[in-house]
């Protein structure tokens, strides 16, 4: 090994020690080469780092509009959720106040209906009481001393008072 730093001398011969089988001059032009490699190296490294940051700091962003997205699809998802169904309970509502205002006309109607045919029915007997009544008395003072009797089969029978048929 070599302990005496001899610039590019050393370094060539540190190479050939290791396996290198090209002439100095070849060695030469690799160290500036090299050099200029080097230089590159590092400038695309900072290159890399920053596009790195970029990239990162784009993901955030990105990650972040998602995030709100998702914030507010789930918000209007709620709100869509809430207002149909107020609107569905408001339909139900008035749906049922519907048929309930229909039921109790219903009702009514059919009261008022049916109090105005016992009303009449009842006219209707009365009237036609009075009217027996009437015809009854009526026959009592025509025919005093006579009786009538219906058959079975219908027919009518009368008899007088001093036995005649």
């Amino acid at each position: 090994m070599i302990t005496t730093d001899l610039g590019a001398a050393t370094a060539y011969a540190e190479a050939v020690k290791q396996g290198y089988k090209g002439t100095r001059e070849d060695f030469g032009k690799l160290l500036a080469e090299f050099s200029g490699k080097a230089e590159q190296v590092a400038t695309d490294k900072d290159a890399v780092a920053k596009d790195r940051s970029a990239v990162e700091e784009a993901k955030k962003h990105v990650d972040s509009v998602v995030e709100e997205f998702d914030t507010h699809v789930v918000e209007k998802t709620e709100e869509a959720n809430t207002a149909i169904g107020t609107a569905m309970e408001e339909q139900k509502k008035a749906g049922l106040a519907v048929i309930e205002k229909s039921q109790k006309e219903a009702v009514t109607a059919v009261g008022q209906a049916g109090t105005e045919a016992v009303s009449a029915v009842n006219t209707a007997k009365e009237s036609g009481i009075t009217a027996v009544n009437a015809a009854v008395e009526e026959g009592k003072k025509q025919f005093n001393g006579v009786t009538f009797s219906v058959t079975e089969s219908g027919g009518l029978i009368v008899t007088y008072d001093d036995g005649r048929e």
